[in-house]
């Protein structure tokens, strides 16, 4: 292990001082040592250089950035689906609903006929008929009143 000059310094001070307050436990610290010598010290032991905390830091920077800018990338694309989303219902001049805008079969162009207001599709689909009434569209002077199909 390498150490710089006055960090050599301050070890042997310690181990100078050791060996006159207590020479028993010097001798089994150097027993140990001598034991020890040829394993490698833990990775959880060592002592990083000023290097390794700086790669690390830049590491851990780098990815607290990615995704940080993730994140951002996420936001916006809410916010621009979203304005998207407001924009093509505020758009004039076109249906709330597609169901109920005009398309073939729909609307009052289909047949002539115009829904009673107030109802909704389904309302306005089922609601129940007059008793004794005609079974299909009102008979009009240009259009006889409708026959039940009786073939089926």
């Amino acid at each position: 292990m390498s150490l710089r000059p006055r960090h050599q310094d301050q070890l042997h001070l310690i181990r100078a001082g050791l060996l006159r307050s207590d020479p028993q436990l010097a001798a089994r610290l150097s027993m140990f040592g001598r034991l020890c010598a040829g394993q490698a010290m833990p990775a959880w032991e060592q002592v990083s250089c000023g290097h390794d905390r700086i790669r690390q830091a830049a590491a851990l920077l780098a990815e607290t950035i990615s995704v940080a800018a993730a994140a951002i990338f996420l936001l916006l694309r809410a916010v621009l689906a979203l304005a998207a989303a407001v924009v093509r219902a505020a758009a004039p001049g076109r249906p709330r609903n597609a169901a109920n805008g005009p398309g073939p079969g729909r609307g009052a162009g289909a047949a002539g006929r115009t829904r009673r207001p107030g109802l909704t599709a389904d309302e306005h689909r089922h609601r129940p008929r007059p008793p004794g009434g005609p079974a299909g569209p009102a008979a009009t002077p240009d259009r006889p009143p409708a026959t039940p199909d009786v073939t089926r």
